[in-house]
């Protein structure tokens, strides 16, 4: 008897059987958006189940296809506090009626952190998490806040 992966984050279910045999990476359906400057950085090949947005209005138009299991969020864009300059990312794509899956913040600042979760954030990882390219340890961690 096969087991099947439900994720518990998002609505998107996966009914593909997980085998024991292949690579974490390729048993999960959990699609990411990562949104940041510097996303040519990490490793995560030709993987269909992350998208990498440079800017908040790129990420704007992946959200609105929809599909994903989380967002994380840097930050400091362009190096600028992406609450400091207008209205924040969160605070716009919900004023523009976009369905927004869980926003975890990628920063090592506590403030940054703590804007995130003030604006509606679930929590906050750290970006050295990324540079791993294993989609299974971000799905586990972020699953863990």
């Amino acid at each position: 008897m096969k087991n099947f992966e439900r994720p518990e984050i998002g609505t998107k279910k996966s009914k593909k059987p997980v085998d024991s045999g292949k690579e974490k990476q390729e048993q999960t359906s959990f699609k990411i958006l990562i949104v940041d400057d510097q996303a040519g950085l990490y490793s995560f090949g030709r993987n269909k189940n992350v998208i990498l947005a440079e800017n908040t209005t790129e990420a704007e138009q992946h959200l609105k296809s929809g599909g994903f299991d989380v967002v994380l969020l840097d930050g400091h864009l362009d190096q600028n506090d992406v609450f400091e300059n207008g209205p924040d990312a969160l605070t716009h794509w919900i004023e523009e009626g976009v369905s927004l899956p869980p926003v975890f913040m990628m920063s090592a600042d506590e403030k940054m952190q703590q804007k995130g979760i003030e604006a509606g954030a679930k929590g906050a990882i750290k970006k050295s998490l990324l540079h791993s390219g294993d989609i299974a340890e971000i799905e586990k961690a972020v699953k863990a806040l």
